[in-house]
């Protein structure tokens, strides 16, 4: 089951956020500006479990990663022991900026992972975090980070103005998207995937690419861990 979520949903994260003291003074948490996306993964995934008898696994990309941490936050221990048999997450941004640098959720992802830091509920659910390692970024001469995150001269200095802010810097490797030393957990059985990037278009262009996590050369790679896991 895939959430129906389109582009212009995510404005409903800054609506609900601008009548939010905490979101404005960047100390928010996720279930006031993101309640709306935790509603309806909550609703999906109970109905998944209620339809198979079983619990689910949940796997979030990009943002639905460190959201579906959210979730379990918000509906705690009971709700994950009847619902969540596991997390998998591709290329998310589970790590909150360093001091100093703007978390760009308000402090909803900060506030997550100091309550909740690692894979938190490894007791109840297995976590596997696979990340791609595929675009070093660059920082292009004239940047404009607002603009080349919008259409960038290159995939390597959209991935520096989209790394530095996700870590604070640009001068590192990820997916060109999701810097690699944000996108694993602490207690997580982790996956790096050498040419794996973000989305199905690289970044900072409309090129299509077939190297991205759901493609047909990446997508057995972490399936095989969460089989393994669903084994045991």
């Amino acid at each position: 089951v895939v959430s129906p979520v389109r582009r212009i949903d995510w404005l409903r994260v800054f609506l609900r956020g601008l009548f939010d003291a905490d979101f404005l003074a960047a100390n928010g948490t996720a279930p006031v500006a993101f309640g709306w996306y935790l509603d309806l993964a909550k609703e999906q995934v109970e109905e998944v479990v209620q339809s198979s008898g079983e619990p689910a696994v949940l796997v979030g990309h990009s943002a639905g990663g460190w959201l579906a941490r959210a979730l379990m936050q918000r509906e705690g221990t009971d709700w994950i022991k009847a619902n969540v048999r596991g997390l998998v997450t591709l290329g998310s941004p589970h790590r909150p900026p360093p001091e100093g640098t703007r978390d760009m959720t308000q402090g909803c992802l900060t506030n997550l992972d100091k309550a909740q830091p690692g894979a938190f509920y490894a007791d109840l659910l297995f976590y596997v975090t696979v990340a791609g390692d595929a675009v070093e970024g660059r920082k292009a001469k004239g940047n404009v980070p607002i603009l080349e995150l919008i259409q960038s001269p290159s995939p390597e200095s959209t991935a520096f103005n989209s790394y530095s802010v996700v870590c604070g810097t640009g001068n590192t490797t990820g997916d060109g998207v999701v810097p690699l030393v944000a996108a694993h957990l602490q207690g997580a059985r982790q996956l790096t995937l050498d040419g794996c990037l973000h989305s199905i278009n690289v970044a900072g262009t409309v090129k299509p690419t077939d190297r991205s996590y759901l493609c047909e050369g990446f997508v057995d790679d972490w399936l095989e861990l969460v089989a393994e896991e669903l084994r045991r």
